[in-house]
């Protein structure tokens, strides 16, 4: 009896999902390996001018310096040479 149920109720079919052949996606091309740029940023190449306008000034205080001691030593010589030339020139 529950064979002869079985047999009166039909068992439905499954449809498939979809009646669409199956996509085939193109793959996208293959893009260039990227190269890194080297960047110069403002504040890197304004600490490069700083850096050179610091030494040139370095240079010139140093300089400055510099006429300023061989300024002082020719003036010991001539103050030493107008003190030792009246002994000189008398004996």
């Amino acid at each position: 009896m529950t064979e002869e149920e079985k047999q009166r109720i039909p068992i439905a079919q499954g449809l498939p999902w979809t009646t669409d052949e199956p996509e085939c996606l193109v793959k996208p091309p293959v893009k260039e390996i990227t190269q890194p740029i080297d960047l110069q940023l403002h504040s890197d190449v304004r600490a490069m001018d700083r850096a050179e306008f610091d030494h040139q000034v370095a240079e010139k205080l140093s300089l400055i310096e510099q006429y300023k001691l061989e300024k002082e030593r020719q003036q010991k010589v001539l103050y030493y040479y107008i003190q030792i030339t009246p002994v000189l020139i008398y004996h």
